[in-house]
């Protein structure tokens, strides 16, 4: 068997399996995709999906130096803050029945608000319940309470998933939308309210949630940035050696350039 499998390997250099240059596109309802990011490095970075390391080939190898290596690893530990919420913000974009911001707290009585471990414990178990039975979806954000030590969650769901209580018809959220209760959350308060409804903009309404999620959503509590699951589509990702094949005339949002070390660059160009 493994003369077999290895009859059907095909090897190739780092530069052919490796790319400069990485598109983002968020998949449309009708099947189609839209551009939503291009980046592009000095040195190819990107990996072709199918391809997989073998060998003794170390990481080191794929740069020029050292001093390169490290200003690279430092560059996306710097911006892994970044990438978390712009992963979120990613989810929300490719998933539009991501309709409802939510928010989940713990009573101080029977649970131990202060411990990740505790709250993710009864956090993922009712997700899990609910993606099974209700066919869920949701991104969620760890947040810490004023305090600086309970921790309560903020999501965006699908409605369609969710035991909502209208518990009162005075009480709405600022933007005008009734605020609900979620009937089956019982280690606490809970809360649900329709995003922008009606909105026709898919931007305008994953950046509103977006800006929803936390203040403090770009701290890895617990050891994550957010939490997610269901069946959620993702962006879709093409490699290429130029950045200039994906555009097609469409002009980004913004642009931007980053020097990282002995010549090598970093361009990013934004079209959401």
């Amino acid at each position: 068997m493994s003369s077999l499998i290895e009859s059907h390997l095909v090897r190739v250099s780092a530069a052919e399996a490796l790319k400069r240059c990485r598109a983002k596109y968020i998949p449309n309802d009708d099947g189609t995709l839209r551009l939503a990011m291009v980046q592009e490095f000095s040195f190819p970075v990107f990996r072709e999906d199918g391809f997989e390391e073998v060998g003794s080939r170390k990481i080191e190898q794929m740069f020029e130096s050292s001093e390169q290596m490290e200003a690279v690893k430092a560059e996306y530990q710097r911006r892994s803050e970044r990438r978390a919420k712009v992963a979120v913000l990613d989810l929300i974009l490719c998933n539009p029945d991501l309709d409802t911001f939510c928010t989940f707290t713990y009573r101080p009585e029977g649970n131990e608000r202060t411990s990740y471990d505790d709250v993710y414990k009864k956090l993922s178990v009712w997700c899990s319940n609910a993606v099974q039975r209700r066919d869920l979806k949701y991104v969620a954000v760890p947040e810490y309470h004023m305090d600086g030590e309970a921790i309560h969650f903020h999501m965006v769901a699908n409605r369609s998933a969710l035991n909502l209580h209208f518990q009162h018809w005075k009480v709405k959220h600022k933007n005008g939308s009734p605020i609900y209760n979620i009937k089956d959350w019982l280690h606490g308060f809970s809360t649900a309210v329709e995003i922008a409804a009606g909105a026709e903009d898919r931007d305008a309404v994953a950046k509103y949630i977006f800006k929803y999620m936390g203040k403090q959503s770009g701290q890895k509590i617990g050891g994550r940035y957010y939490l997610h699951g269901g069946k959620l589509r993702k962006p879709v990702y093409v490699l290429a050696e130029t950045p200039e094949v994906f555009f097609e005339g469409q002009n980004p949002v913004y642009h931007r350039e980053l020097d990282i070390v002995d010549g090598a660059k970093y361009r990013e160009w934004s079209f959401i």
